[in-house]
């Protein structure tokens, strides 16, 4: 079923399923930057397309928002480089849709560029939580306790080339990116250190976004030169 709605601004993100409440989250834009300030994340019935619940998170949000995996925080990283912390608390569907409550900001500090690429990378089954998220060049860490609701920075890392979408694993020490200087970087999860690369091709190519396969310890990525590539981490 397709269900319109007349108040939401162009989605670039892939929507979020929450499969075990049956639920929809979807960010979009909202033209804050043209007065007009549309909501821009809104929390759906996946089973009918009602609305439950809006925000407007300030600017527009390119990224998509991650659960936690027991659902008891949604985080979504705004174009204004703010990473939020929302309760995904269910609403009745009686009334108006309310709006979504959010716990608290982090402004991601230095580095270049918008948090757009994939999404907060939630690491850590329980509190407190662990979120790396990607600008232009840089990697950045931040913990965030739901005792107090407290953001913690942990730390940022400037690489000497473009940066995607990050990758990890609860349980891992590690975090990954692809990059166009050829290479996939291995950070240390603790430091952010760069501490290993793998070059994918000699030739200059760009590094897309990484997916693991836990079960067999690869790393996989997709690459400018139209090939996919797959080796064994961590380095």
């Amino acid at each position: 079923a397709t269900q319109a709605n007349p108040g939401m601004g162009p989605v670039n993100s892939t929507p979020l399923v929450d499969y075990q409440r049956n639920i929809i989250w979807v960010t979009t834009r909202n033209f804050s930057s043209l007065s007009i300030g549309r909501p821009n994340l809104w929390k759906i019935n996946a089973n009918n397309g009602a609305v439950l619940g809006i925000a407007n998170l300030t600017l527009d949000v390119d990224a998509s928002p991650t659960l936690t995996r027991f659902g008891d925080v949604l985080f979504v990283a705004t174009d204004n480089v703010e990473v939020k912390a929302v309760s995904p608390t269910l609403d009745d569907g009686s009334g108006p849709p309310p709006l979504v409550t959010t716990l608290a900001t982090y402004p991601v500090p230095a580095g270049v560029g918008l948090i757009q690429k994939g999404f907060p990378l939630v690491l850590n089954f329980s509190s407190p939580y662990t979120i790396i998220v990607t600008r232009n060049t840089s990697v950045h860490a931040v913990s965030f306790d739901t005792t107090g609701n407290v953001f913690t920075n942990l730390w940022n890392t400037t690489l000497p080339c473009n940066v995607s979408a990050p990758i990890g694993f609860t349980g891992l020490s590690t975090v990954y990116v692809g990059c166009d200087d050829g290479k996939i970087h291995e950070l240390n999860l603790a430091t952010g250190v760069d501490q290993k690369q793998r070059i994918v091709n000699t030739t200059p190519v760009t590094v897309g976004d990484p997916s693991l396969d836990v079960e067999l310890s690869l790393i996989i990525v997709g690459a400018t030169d139209g090939r996919v590539y797959a080796f064994t981490f961590p380095f």
